[in-house]
């Protein structure tokens, strides 16, 4: 299932080209390179540089059956 549905947002284009993590190709290490890049670039052109960094916690709540 996970398959088919990254193939179909692949396919129609729906994801962000930035969307990294989950995606072949479009790693965690790949999102630092690209960040790095664009701040290196910035840098040369003399650019304002900001960003924000956020940190998201998720919560994961089981409810089962305890024996």
């Amino acid at each position: 299932m996970k398959n088919r549905l990254i193939s179909f947002l692949n396919k129609n284009e729906t994801l962000y080209k930035y969307q990294f993590g989950f995606r072949k190709g479009y790693s965690t290490k790949v999102a630092l390179l690209e960040i790095t890049e664009q701040i290196r670039e910035a840098l040369d052109d003399h650019t304002l540089i900001l960003f924000l960094l956020t940190r998201f916690i998720k919560k994961i709540v089981f409810a089962g059956n305890v024996h």
